[in-house]
């Protein structure tokens, strides 16, 4: 999920994990047991941070090797391709025998497995790879013409016209052909997963490459500070715009942009190369609980009726699991945990 680099930040690769722990909260709603209330605290308020932290690490280190001299665009790509489709056959595979299970399986699902292919995602977490894979181009064809400056500013753009497109769709976009449906639509909602989000936060890691040395530099106190306000801030916002009704969806809110820019800099800051060993595992169990969670949340489904229960044990499972495959570096279990 992130370009491997000789000198790692440890706290980015520890802050991976813990977003990956999100993302399985997203899916597993596990406080949906104490309340509806507490669920969309958990997610929207908390855990939404997690994949725009992913694009963002893809873009910081991807470009690195951009400005290294080096040319990684069809190695990574084609890495992303690779992973994309293994995990997609495992989640086809997996949607085929439910539904050959449960007599419900027709043509239209291999037609959602066709388009989960092509661009949804066959499991839903999946559309980060097409969505990626976009960004990455359009990063390599900023660089190369040299418009990476114009790139951010387009991301920028991007990324308030979804704002307005969600969290402030009744008093922005509600009335305005297209842009009414853009956002919400079910039908339309991977057109802005695949050009807004990745392309967004992808052009925000870009720019915390070009510019790490005047980020590092500045005061860590300020930082800090930075990083709490933008925090307050973001969860402020979510309430703001819950309390008065002016979503359609929390997805996307202002402060989010700003807030991960600042735990970025923070995390670069700080880069606790004293857990390079924890780090490294923490660093695969990352991708690995990504990628897998879902199976392993179907799976104690069947166990557990309470979904805390499911969800500590997809986290201790997956973690463990990981931590077993790094130990092992069998070269081609490694594909699985990378």
């Amino acid at each position: 999920m992130a370009l491997r680099s000789s000198s790692r930040n440890c706290s980015i690769d520890l802050f991976r994990y813990f977003c990956a722990l999100l993302v399985v909260n997203i899916h597993a709603n596990p406080f949906l047991d104490i309340s509806e209330f507490a669920d969309t605290i958990a997610v929207e308020y908390v855990s939404r941070i997690a994949v725009p932290f992913f694009f963002l690490v893809a873009g910081h280190f991807y470009s690195q090797k951009l400005h290294s001299g080096e040319r990684p665009f069809k190695g990574y790509e084609r890495k992303l391709l690779k992973v994309y489709l293994f995990w997609s056959t495992i989640y086809a595979v997996r949607l085929i025998v439910v539904n050959l299970q449960q007599h419900t399986f027709t043509k239209d699902t291999v037609i959602i497995i066709l388009k989960g292919y092509l661009y949804k995602g066959v499991s839903e977490h999946l559309w980060f790879f097409p969505s990626l894979m976009v960004a990455v181009a359009v990063l390599t064809l900023a660089h190369r013409l040299k418009k990476e400056k114009l790139l951010l500013c387009i991301g920028i753009l991007l990324f308030f016209l979804a704002c307005f497109g969600m969290s402030y769709y009744y008093v922005a976009c509600s009335n305005i052909p297209v842009l009414d449906k853009l956002f919400i639509d079910d039908k339309l909602r991977y057109v802005h997963r695949l050009c807004v989000f990745g392309i967004s936060f992808v052009a925000l890691g870009n720019a915390t490459y070009r510019h790490r040395e005047t980020l590092t530099a500045t005061p860590k106190a300020l930082v800090t500070t930075a990083t709490v306000a933008f925090l307050v801030l973001f969860e402020c916002e979510k309430v703001a715009v819950t309390a008065f009704e002016l979503q359609e969806g929390l997805l996307y809110t202002f402060m989010l942009f700003p807030l991960m820019l600042a735990i970025f800099v923070m995390l670069l800051q700080h880069p606790l190369q004293q857990f390079a060993v924890g780090a490294k595992y923490a660093r695969n169990a990352a991708s690995f609980i990504y990628y897998i969670h879902p199976l392993f949340i179907f799976l104690f489904r069947h166990f557990f009726k309470a979904s805390i229960p499911v969800f500590f044990a997809v986290c201790i499972t997956t973690t463990v699991l990981s931590a077993l495959l790094t130990k092992l570096n069998n070269r081609h279990l490694n594909f699985l945990n990378s």
